[in-house]
């Protein structure tokens, strides 16, 4: 279900528990070639306000600082589909009192008031090289899922091409680590990060898989990342590990693919197997069966060009 409400609307109260929480959240910032970038990173709340906290040389900083435009999507990675998204702007980026605001936020997130960053999170030496700021996130658009069905989005006619990359004009395509590929394989949901029209990053969970040479998802063409994803190839799926939020990785690429059909109904079906129950299909138990005629399902075909992994200070 989708629970959107518009800036100036206060967050819904059946998700102050993840806003004001201590959770995995997947911020999404724009390179400057356009491509998302997301990492988890730690949050709270201030009003009407999410406050975040980084280093003043670190990618996801500089692209704030070229383009504030963010989505914020925060999950209990043991029940995903329970999540908020906040789409913003940074409206403030500051080092002064962002020390302190670190500090605070290390306190919450490792449940001792006395804690500091530099020193009970991470070595005491990265302080001399590391410079901390502080941004506040104004919404522009905050929606809240659920985790139940969306049945009413109809069947678009004509649907045209997607606009996939070609192959011939990405770089190499890069083999996910094999340290990393049990997060594929298991059960664990992914933060998909797609490129609205504007430009402004959208942020949703999704099913992952792979194939050994792509990153595989499904969804339909009339939902609003299988839009989003249909005409711009740039996406970033970031898969944070439920049992250690420290271990992550983060796959930027393109969409070289989106697969109609047969092909992707049983793609949608093998993925009901992992993460829902073994020996049901996605139409008749996930979803009813007269859903299949409401909409165009996809395999989305992701080519892997960019990978992170796990935490920074180690």
């Amino acid at each position: 279900m989708d629970l959107s409400v518009s800036a100036a609307s206060v967050f819904p109260a059946s998700h102050m528990d993840l806003l004001d929480g201590t959770y995995c959240a997947a911020l999404t910032t724009l390179m400057p070639d356009g491509q998302p970038q997301t990492t988890p990173i730690w949050y709270n709340r201030e009003g009407d306000c999410v406050l975040i906290n980084s280093m003043r040389a670190f990618r996801k900083t500089q692209n704030m600082r070229s383009d504030p435009r963010v989505s914020l999507l925060i999950f209990d990675p043991r029940k995903p589909l329970h999540n908020v998204e906040v789409r913003g702007v940074v409206e403030e980026m500051t080092e002064e009192g962002a020390l302190d605001h670190l500090d605070a936020l290390t306190a919450l997130y490792m449940g001792k008031p006395d804690a500091h960053f530099f020193g009970d999170s991470i070595p005491a030496h990265f302080q001399a090289t590391h410079v901390p700021v502080k941004m506040r996130i104004r919404p522009l658009r905050v929606r809240a899922e659920q985790g139940t069905l969306n049945l009413e989005t109809p069947k678009l006619a004509n649907w045209p091409a997607p606009a996939c990359a070609a192959a011939e004009d990405l770089p190499a395509a890069l083999p996910l680590p094999a340290s990393h590929l049990d997060l594929f394989s298991r059960p664990v949901h992914g933060i998909l990060a797609t490129l609205m029209p504007s430009g402004q990053p959208h942020s949703s969970v999704v099913w992952t898989d792979y194939d050994g040479g792509f990153v595989l998802l499904n969804t339909t063409l009339e939902r609003r990342k299988g839009l989003n994803m249909a005409a711009n190839p740039r996406v970033t799926l970031l898969v944070v590990d439920p049992d250690n939020t420290s271990r992550w990785i983060e796959v930027r690429g393109r969409v070289v693919d989106m697969v109609r059909g047969a092909v992707a109904e049983a793609h949608a079906d093998k993925l009901t197997e992992r993460y829902a129950s073994p020996k049901r299909a996605f139409y008749g138990d996930i979803y009813p069966e007269s859903q299949r005629a409401r909409e165009t399902r996809v395999m989305v075909k992701i080519r892997p060009i960019k990978i992170a992994m796990d935490a920074i200070f180690k």
